[in-house]
């Protein structure tokens, strides 16, 4: 509806402003599926060269991902890169492309890939003192650095995150707080990083995002698991897998259900 306000308007960069925000729903309360329409929907009505085009584009990418249509996630990343770059839209196809690639590549189970993909974009934006996009990026790449075990880059990462995020900005801190988590049990420091990842848990409950509160029930999975808590990590990885599964993130419940069934095992 408000999309066809701003069409009858002619309000061209608000419609930009709306379609993008759908096309980067990934982590909103719509199913994949939905999201996946809608960008669909919004990509045939643009007009090609559009920056509307290239950020949905950007946004199927990453639902595509989801899903597990790697190959078809990458494709319409370049696709949409290749929108901006021609509009000489730089800081977005740093910030924009860098992010998304990142998130691909995370669902594809590439962390290299993931890292080559955000730390270009962290770097501009820290460069330029864009404050609001890097607090996410930081944040992005302290979970991506971690997951490679260089852990006090992870957290170091994770506190910059915090420093330059605004605190009901959920995004970044469902992600650092999740990292400080982790890297506080790898140092044995289990009673604060299960109330740092039990705080995350509240506020990423708080939310309507049923991936990122999957995410987040993850990380407290991790932090019990350990600790030697085998079924607490359990039931909490029962508890990410029901969020990321009404999300319809498939790629990451399969994992989280993978990840269940071993500590579930004798």
């Amino acid at each position: 509806r408000a999309k066809e306000c701003f069409d009858r308007a002619g309000i061209d960069s608000a419609e930009m402003a709306l379609v993008k925000g759908l096309g980067f729903s990934w982590q909103g309360p719509n199913p994949v599926p939905e999201d996946i329409e809608r960008g669909e929907q919004a990509l045939s009505a643009a007009d090609e060269a559009s920056p509307i085009a290239a950020f949905n584009l950007i946004g199927l990418a990453v639902n595509r991902a989801m899903i597990g249509e790697i190959e078809e996630a990458r494709s319409l990343l370049r696709r949409g890169a290749s929108i901006l770059r021609e509009l000489g839209m730089t800081i977005e196809l740093a910030a924009a492309v860098g992010y998304s690639s990142a998130v691909v590549e995370m669902m594809a189970g590439d962390l290299v890939a993931a890292e080559a993909a955000i730390r270009p974009a962290y770097e501009t934006l820290k460069e330029m003192g864009e404050k609001a996009r890097l607090s996410s990026r930081a944040a992005i790449l302290a979970g991506i650095v971690y997951e490679h075990e260089r852990y006090d880059e992870a957290m170091s990462l994770a506190e910059e995150a915090d420093t330059v995020s605004a605190p009901d900005d959920m995004e970044p801190q469902i992600w650092l707080r999740g990292v400080r988590a982790k890297v506080l049990a790898r140092r044995g420091r289990f009673e604060e990083a299960e109330r740092e990842a039990r705080e995350n848990v509240r506020l990423a409950e708080g939310t309507d995002w049923p991936g990122y509160t999957g995410m987040a029930w993850v990380d407290l999975c991790e932090v019990l698991r350990l600790a030697r808590r085998r079924e607490e990590a359990a039931e909490a990885a029962r508890r990410a897998e029901e969020y990321l599964e009404r999300k319809g993130s498939l790629v990451m419940a399969q994992r989280t259900r993978a990840l269940r069934e071993e500590l579930e095992a004798p």
